[in-house]
């Protein structure tokens, strides 16, 4: 069996006995020096669960066709830049698809339940992101973004709940493109601040 350590590989003593805690101990000395696990593959597929548990490791292993098991970790900045980097793009693609159902609707075309399970979906994620990295850089300006989108995401779904198509796609095309675009500029300026 084979450990990939960020790079540095190990297989002398390393078992499936022994190998959930080999990367417990790796874990705490990433945690220490403010690195976090980022991935966690056996045989080249990631294996998100086994961050959480380690432990569960075992049982992802247990039938002994795994070889490799690889740990990649990275710095807390970098995760917050790299998730930045995502969260911009993502904006900029929802930004657009936005604008498109808000125009299909103004057409007088009532958009299908997949195009507003998609929009729904992908402001959620927009808000999730958008949470968990206000709460990581503590910034104000942040703050009051994301809580203007959970409100006009919640007028979005009482749009939806009433069958409002002509008030959806007032509420797309003239309160959330505004509240995204601002939220990218914020990220956009956060961004360029952290890189200098």
């Amino acid at each position: 069996m084979e450990l990939i350590l960020d790079g540095n590989t190990y297989t002398e003593g390393i078992s499936e006995n022994n190998i959930a805690e080999k990367i417990k101990e790796y874990i705490t000395e990433m945690n220490q020096e403010g690195r976090l696990v980022k991935h966690i593959y056996l045989d080249g597929e990631n294996n998100p669960d086994i961050i959480k548990d380690p432990d569960s490791i075992h049982d992802s292993i247990a039938d002994g066709g795994v070889e490799t098991v690889e740990v990649v970790s990275v710095t807390q900045e970098d995760l917050v830049n790299e998730t930045l980097d995502t969260i911009l793009n993502y904006l900029d693609k929802l930004i657009s698809y936005t604008r498109e159902i808000a125009h299909s609707i103004q057409t007088g075309t009532i958009p299908d339940k997949d195009s507003i399970i998609q929009l729904t979906d992908s402001l959620e994620w927009v808000y999730q992101a958008s949470n968990g990295l206000m709460i990581t850089l503590q910034d104000a300006e942040l703050k009051g973004l994301v809580d203007d989108l959970q409100d006009v995401f919640g007028q979005i779904v009482n749009s939806l709940k009433k069958e409002d198509y002509t008030s959806l796609g007032d509420i797309l095309e003239y309160e959330l493109i505004e509240k995204l675009e601002a939220l990218k500029n914020q990220f956009d300026k956060i961004l360029s601040e952290r890189r200098g």
